[in-house]
């Protein structure tokens, strides 16, 4: 929808969104002065000022309170925000009500993803080239090398929940299907049968032994209802990799997938499934993508300091196992535009990133949100999860782009199963 999100938000009704993935303005101009942040948690716009030519702001509290107001209760906010104004982002969040969670659900570590990545542009200032074009050239040869800023190579992903209003989170669950995480749809895999079998194996001696885990204040209670090991994968985390620009694709694989046995009755998130039918459910091949990875790539050092370590964290490739995609391609950016035209937003995230998160927040059948659409990756990433969703900015250009990008997503979702026409989310009003 094309506006300012605020004054498009006021026309939706109470409690009609399962969920909001967004990528918000940084804010990354001047830090606010004290003044301006008590202003800001009252009510009151905060802009930073220009950074790469560019006003920079953030979402007001009453923006934000509009979002609290249009989610269905329990439901989720996954937002992208900078290094260095994350706290402020946050604090207009709890502001307008919302309650910070860990990406897994529980209270417990930082209430954020991180997605790391190998490269990114230094927000920095080169001290000795500024006293050089100032005609200090004593100053400038002093402080050659030294600088404002560190290059970022991740980025926090937000996550806050609009506060369950049922009694208890399975009632809530009940009533709306919001309030918790897709946790199935986001494991990691095992890297091989042989890593299945061993998982098993130690969880299940676990459950045999309950009792304290030894050497671990974690788990001092009763283990012996342990969850299953799945053969969904492991248990995600809140930390996703991503590759170096600089790696290359060498070509493709295959790798036989598991059967997957589903209880006919439903998931058993938290165990006690014992008992209850189920159904084998086979699986294609896996198409594994072999890669050249350049040496200042996360994804080849995770690997090669601990043959352990990447067993923990959500990968496509079962031989890696962990969650990592490259920053967008011009491909990715301008899928679905006329060849002659490109995807110009300065901040295009990508749409398997994108995918992940939004099959995460958002329950089944529901509705995603994205307050700050730019050129529309999240309404793409939800078309492909077969997800209906809104989207909403207020650069003409932007929107454009993203019809076109959701038009195409559209159209291969149709070619793969029936769906409604939702191109009007984004319509030019």
């Amino acid at each position: 929808m094309y506006g300012e999100c605020l004054d498009v938000l006021r026309a939706f009704p109470d409690c009609s969104i399962d969920s909001v993935v967004t990528d918000v303005p940084y804010g990354l101009g001047d830090d606010p002065t004290p003044e301006e942040l008590v202003a800001y948690i009252l009510g009151a716009d905060l802009k930073t000022g220009e950074f790469m030519n560019k006003d920079w702001e953030i979402p007001s509290v009453p923006t934000w309170k509009e979002v609290f107001r249009v989610l269905k209760p329990g439901a989720f906010v996954f937002t992208f925000a900078g290094c260095r104004t994350q706290d402020i982002i946050a604090l207009g969040l709890r502001a307008a009500g919302f309650e910070s969670r860990d990406c897994i659900d529980v209270e417990m570590g930082p209430p954020i993803l991180r997605w790391i990545r190998a490269q990114g542009m230094p927000k920095s200032v080169d001290v000795g080239k500024e006293f050089r074009k100032a005609g200090e050239e004593s100053l400038a040869t002093l402080f050659c090398g030294h600088g404002t800023a560190l290059k970022t190579y991740w980025e926090p992903i937000l996550i806050f929940r609009k506060p369950i209003l049922e009694k208890t989170l399975l009632a809530q669950v009940k009533a709306t299907g919001t309030g918790i995480l897709n946790i199935d749809a986001s494991r990691v895999k095992h890297s091989s049968p042989e890593d299945f079998a061993k998982h098993k194996a130690g969880v299940d001696a676990i459950k045999k032994r309950g009792g304290k885990m030894e050497g671990s204040w974690k788990n001092s209670s009763d283990l012996s209802g342990a969850n299953d090991v799945s053969l969904e994968g492991r248990y995600p985390s809140n930390v996703l990799f991503v590759h170096s620009d600089l790696c290359r694709k060498k070509g493709t694989t295959t790798s036989p997938m598991q059967p997957i046995n589903r209880f006919d009755d439903g998931a058993k998130p938290f165990g006690g499934g014992a008992g209850h039918s189920y159904t084998t459910h086979e699986r294609e091949d896996e198409v594994i993508t072999i890669w050249d990875c350049h040496p200042s790539c996360p994804v080849y050092h995770l690997g090669k300091q601990h043959k352990d370590a990447p067993k923990f964290f959500y990968g496509f490739d079962p031989e890696a196992n962990f969650f990592y995609v490259p920053k967008p391609s011009k491909k990715d950016k301008s899928e679905g535009l006329p060849e002659d035209e490109q995807n110009l937003h300065v901040s295009v995230k990508s749409v398997k990133l994108m995918q992940y998160l939004v099959k995460m927040a958002t329950p089944k059948g529901g509705v995603v949100l994205d307050l700050y659409c730019g050129s529309g990756s999240t309404c793409v990433a939800a078309a492909n999860e077969g997800f209906d969703f809104i989207g909403i900015e207020r650069e003409e250009p932007s929107v454009i782009t993203a019809r076109a990008r959701v038009a195409k997503a559209l159209e291969e979702r149709a070619s793969r199963t029936p769906s409604q026409d939702l191109l009007d989310s984004l319509e030019l009003e």
